[in-house]
């Protein structure tokens, strides 16, 4: 299911998101420490933008950028030739296997793909894997305070429309799970990590009610109006806009971004 979303938000998701999540991007590699000659794993690399920025930085080592997406990794790969960098480079893959040998990098990096994942404890343990002795992971992941004013507006929604929507969640009709500082620290735990840092960036924007959504659709594409048909689709894309609208208040879009800079023991 991943990386067919992703295959058809490719080109939106690229536009929109990663300049939402830049700050993110910038504070990831901060934390990380770089001496500038590591070899960098980025698994679930979306578009590329945060290897790009990685790379550079590494005047002696590279990136490597995965992703399920086929769509996905043709971006990245323009980015990098955009950039003129000849110290990254993309291909495809999947994140609960690896297709590296073990100890191939001294850190492995993503950014919001555990909550896509089917098993978390699969991708941490090859993670590991493929990790060198004492090599850190850097991960970013939503936290169940993300994207709460979408999450509001669904519900009220779904009281309105109960024929379509009998789960008020909209992650319900994703496929994705988003995780608690705690239970990302067992699984770490368990595959061998050892967590360093530990914190959650909050960021507050102004947005209206039509680029919210479009940011929104353009991570999980609309998987929650699967049971509407068709002809009230926009129907009900009219009435969540709407109830954005009439929250009360300014909306702003929340992105809480949960950060751990892990090493393997």
């Amino acid at each position: 299911m991943v990386d067919n979303v992703f295959d058809l938000t490719a080109e939106d998701y690229a536009k929109i998101v990663p300049n939402c999540r830049f700050c993110q991007f910038l504070t990831l590699i901060h934390e990380l420490g770089l001496e500038g000659d590591e070899k960098v794993l980025d698994v679930g690399c979306g578009p590329g933008v945060l290897s790009v920025e990685m790379a550079k930085r590494l005047r002696s080592g590279n990136v490597t950028g995965l992703d399920l997406s086929e769509n996905m990794i043709n971006l990245s790969r323009k980015l990098a030739s955009e950039h003129l960098l000849d110290n990254v480079s993309f291909q495809r893959g999947d994140a609960l296997q690896l297709d590296f040998a073990p100890e191939s990098f001294n850190v492995v990096i993503s950014s919001y793909v555990l909550p896509w994942v089917k098993d978390p404890k699969r991708f941490l343990s090859e993670s590991h894997r493929v990790l060198m002795k004492g090599g850190k992971l850097g991960m970013t992941s939503p936290i169940p305070d993300s994207y709460r004013e979408f999450k509001l507006a669904f519900e009220v929604l779904a009281k309105s429309y109960p024929q379509y929507f009998p789960d008020d969640s909209p992650f319900a009709y994703v496929g994705s799970k988003i995780y608690s500082e705690d239970e990302l620290d067992k699984i770490l735990h368990s595959v061998g990590f050892e967590t360093k840092k530990r914190f959650v960036l909050t960021i507050q924007e102004p947005v209206t009610s039509q680029s919210y959504l479009n940011r929104i659709n353009a991570i999980i594409g609309e998987p929650y109006l699967r049971s509407v048909p068709e002809a009230k689709k926009e129907i009900i894309r009219k009435k969540l806009q709407e109830i954005l609208k009439n929250n009360g208040g300014e909306l702003k879009a929340t992105e809480c971004a949960l950060f751990i800079i892990a090493v393997k023991r």
